[in-house]
């Protein structure tokens, strides 16, 4: 019987990998959907907060977490968007003891108000 041999460890080089990739692989990697699927949603939620209607009353406060916080968008310039009187004032009556007040203008601008002036409706002169 001849003696036992060693055991040698001989180490190989690694072999180069080829300079082609495995496109296969690409198009099954979860991380390529998730990217997608991150895409689609936030072009899905930048659509619908485009098409999202403003506030009706934009002076009237917001409660957090109620139905309109969720409903509408937050408005940080909703003056813009108001109606804006463009005339020279002339007068300003108002009703003793009622919130009633109308103004009236240049080129026949008539407007009133049923609160005491927080909102304004523009009137037709007759």
């Amino acid at each position: 019987m001849s003696a036992p041999q060693k055991q040698r460890n001989v180490r190989t080089r690694p072999t180069p990998r080829s300079t082609r990739t495995n496109t296969s692989a690409f198009w099954r990697s979860p991380r390529l959907y998730y990217f997608l699927s991150s895409i689609l949603i936030f072009a899905l939620l930048t659509f619908l907060a485009h098409k999202q209607a403003p506030r009706p009353d934009p002076f009237q406060p917001l409660q957090a977490l109620s139905w309109d916080w969720l409903k509408y968008p937050i408005e940080r310039n909703a003056f813009k968007r108001l109606p804006v009187i463009t005339s020279n004032l002339n007068d300003v009556f108002a009703l003793p003891n009622s919130e009633k007040v109308w103004a009236v203008g240049d080129e026949g601008m008539i407007v009133h108000s049923e609160d005491g002036g927080e909102t304004w409706v523009q009137q037709e002169a007759d």
